[in-house]
């Protein structure tokens, strides 16, 4: 059964569940995933000229949310688990600014939403626009669609804004060291879509779109192939590609290497793996290709910041008390 929910209503319904304790102080607000929804959690973060905003939450049953007009605003969010929100998917990140239309997301029963969303003042971001330099055709017409027309462009996360958003996630410090922190990860973030955003307007010109499409086709193989991925060659072969352009193409379009892709996505499932607790930490390593646990620990702490025994121990701790996960989401 599908619950179809107006815009207005579905903020209502958070809001009514703000969590009142202690660690919710004046610089973040807690809400509590209403119980008719499901479970989990949205945490606001206020910070200067900027409000950071935490998804994580699964639903217990479909819902679809219908937004109406709006003023809309700058806005730049990551999708990391999930993905049927606003018609984005896990892995996908987006810039948008300007006023939207009438529209319907739907988020599925029983899938884990965890997306970061940035929000800024648009005038924050033209004051690092020095006066005598004009900005890249892409920035001023993100910057241009402010009340005139909406902006919306969809791109893959690269590697190293995954290692930003883990960093952001697992925040080690508390007070206004924490605030600073956070602050400076966001405007990493920033930098590095608006990066993405010039390379892509720049790639238009560089690739055909056939090329971009077998160029997301040898992703899709890799995903699907990750235990036992082909050689660049024969992804090559695969895609119809030549290995030189499917190994250039492959960095423009997807924002890193098809080796690093495919490291990342591994560390993914073997966090996944670990997380479930069906596996020891020696018999995942093997899953995800490593004949050594001490190497698959290496990579684990390169990509998550600790150690996988750790990861598993501090996972299925709060499968036993959920709500230590609530007071402090950032923790490592």
């Amino acid at each position: 059964m599908t619950l179809t929910i107006s815009e207005v209503d579905y903020a209502h319904l958070w809001q009514e569940s703000v969590l009142e304790q202690e660690f919710c102080n004046s610089s973040e607000v807690m809400e509590v995933c209403p119980q008719a929804l499901g479970t989990g959690y949205r945490r606001w973060v206020m910070l200067r000229d900027i409000d950071l905003l935490i998804h994580d939450y699964e639903f217990h049953q479909d819902v679809q949310v219908k937004s109406s007009p709006g003023e809309g605003g700058l806005e730049i969010g990551f999708q990391l688990q999930g993905g049927s929100y606003a018609k984005r998917y896990a892995g996908q990140n987006f810039v948008q600014n300007g006023p939207h239309d009438t529209d319907t997301t739907c988020e599925r029963a029983g899938e884990h939403i965890l997306q970061v969303d940035i929000h800024l003042e648009l005038d924050s971001l033209k004051s690092f626009v020095p006066n005598d330099i004009e900005p890249s055709l892409a920035i001023q017409q993100l910057i241009q669609a402010s009340g005139q027309y909406p902006y919306t462009q969809v791109s893959e996360t690269t590697a190293t804004m995954q290692f930003v958003l883990n960093q952001l996630l697992n925040c080690p410090y508390e007070g206004l060291t924490k605030q600073i922190y956070l602050e400076s990860k966001c405007w990493e973030l920033v930098a590095l879509r608006l990066e993405q955003l010039n390379g892509e307007s720049s790639l238009q010109t560089g690739l055909k779109p056939d090329d971009i499409e077998r160029i997301h086709e040898a992703k899709a193989i890799l995903t699907r192939n990750w235990q036992t991925p082909p050689s660049l060659l024969e992804l090559a072969r695969q895609v119809g590609l030549n290995d030189y352009k499917l190994k250039q193409g492959f960095r423009q379009v997807i924002g890193t290497t098809a080796f690093d892709f495919l490291w990342h996505y591994r560390m993914e499932q073997g966090r996944q793996l670990l997380t479930e607790s069906q596996y020891n930490v020696k018999e995942v390593a093997t899953i995800v290709g490593y004949s050594k646990q001490s190497n698959f620990a290496a990579a684990f702490r390169k990509k998550f910041g600790m150690n996988p025994k750790v990861y598993q121990s501090s996972q299925a701790c709060l499968k036993k008390d959920p709500l230590s996960s609530q007071k402090n989401p950032f923790s490592s």
